[in-house]
């Protein structure tokens, strides 16, 4: 079963604060980390593209994010929770300090961005105002302004753009030349996708209508640790079916095996078989750094929510905090041909409505 997973979901919300005097000028960031300024959070991933963001418990929310180096443009994007996907960009407005902030349709699902030209002057702004909300049809909560000149002048030194042309809130007379280049990303390359054959309506057990036929190797039946999971939920017809599988390769299958669910997340043990689903060996889902797991580790000895993409031949975990998965962690790992390998960790650690497409990167691969 996975016993880390308590462990697993309270570092998933957990936001590391520590002393914002030791923050680096470069572009480079070799420990991402979420910070708190205020009510303002703000972090920045292994590539250096940095996130700033505020909400409420209403689901009102903004987000300013910028990728690093002398192109790196911010954006700000703001929502309205779940709500916001039937709501059109034309019925929402920012107010900063009274002043009504025009926004435009993102492509995004549940947001709405600030037009570009409007962006470096709106975050000045931002920066300074004593009140802003987020309003739809004339009505909607206030957002927080404390923090957000600090949040904004730390990405600004995680980026080493303090002082140019190009900064979000201190600006001067450096030019974009000045501004370090992005660090460069690890690279991973998954193995080739093989056809899933009769395995693909396993691929994302929870998220069918109806729990998928297919049965678990009799080699994977036998083991201690299966029959501990099976013994777990067998008070749950519909969690015993829903098994995972999918194929990796020509002689490799990966096997989900059911351990335990809640109001909106289930627990998976994965296991690695040949072809035939024999020789079963627990899989391993390593940190970024590639160090197998461990009991505080996310991944650990299992997974939340698992679901496999056969176009990408990539397994995800997202262990929602709530029902409605605006908060939590979501990870994917790619299957290399030998072994997984972390390519895209996100985690949002507050409950306001924000899309976990749009949640804050703390490490991304190419």
């Amino acid at each position: 079963m996975i016993p880390g997973f308590a462990r697993l979901l309270a570092a998933a919300l957990t936001l590391g604060a520590s002393d914002p005097a030791g923050a680096s000028t470069a572009a480079s960031v070799s420990a991402p980390e979420v910070r708190e300024f205020g009510e303002w959070r703000a972090a920045c991933d292994n590539g250096g593209r940095c996130f700033a963001w505020t909400g409420s418990d209403a689901g009102a929310w903004l987000m300013v994010r910028r990728d690093a180096g002398p192109g790196g443009r911010p954006e700000v994007l703001a929502g309205f929770g779940p709500a916001f996907d039937e709501t059109s960009p034309d019925d929402i407005a920012l107010l900063i300090d009274g002043r009504e902030q025009r926004l435009e349709s993102s492509g995004e699902r549940g947001a709405a961005r600030m037009p570009a030209a409007d962006t470096l002057s709106a975050l000045v702004s931002i920066a300074a105002s004593r009140g802003m909300s987020l309003s739809v049809m004339d009505e909607g909560p206030a957002l927080p302004t404390r923090g957000a000149t600090a949040a904004l002048v730390w990405i600004d030194e995680q980026q080493g753009r303090l002082g140019s042309t190009t900064a979000l809130v201190r600006r001067g007379d450096r030019g974009p030349s000045t501004v370090p280049a992005a660090p460069a990303l690890p690279a991973v390359s998954p193995a080739r996708p093989v056809d899933q054959g009769p395995l693909a309506r396993a691929a994302d057990p929870m998220n069918g209508d109806e729990a998928t036929t297919i049965r678990l190797p009799e080699a994977l039946e036998a083991l201690a640790t299966v029959k501990a999971c099976r013994a777990e939920t067998a008070d749950n017809g519909y969690l015993q079916k829903a098994v995972l599988a999918a194929r990796l390769g020509d002689d490799v299958q990966l096997w989900g095996v059911p351990c335990f669910s809640g109001a909106y997340n289930a627990g998976y043990d994965l296991y690695l078989t040949d072809g035939q689903g024999r020789s079963p060996r627990l899989a391993v889902f390593p940190d970024s750094q590639g160090r197998p797991p461990e009991s505080d580790n996310f991944g650990g000895e299992g997974l939340v929510n698992p679901a496999y993409d056969a176009r990408t031949n990539t397994i995800s975990h997202f262990p929602r905090a709530r029902g409605i998965g605006d908060c939590g962690t979501r990870q994917t790992w790619a299957w290399t041909g030998a072994a997984f390998a972390l390519v895209e960790e996100k985690i949002m650690g507050d409950c306001w409505g924000i899309n976990s497409d749009l949640w804050p990167t703390r490490w991304r691969t190419r």
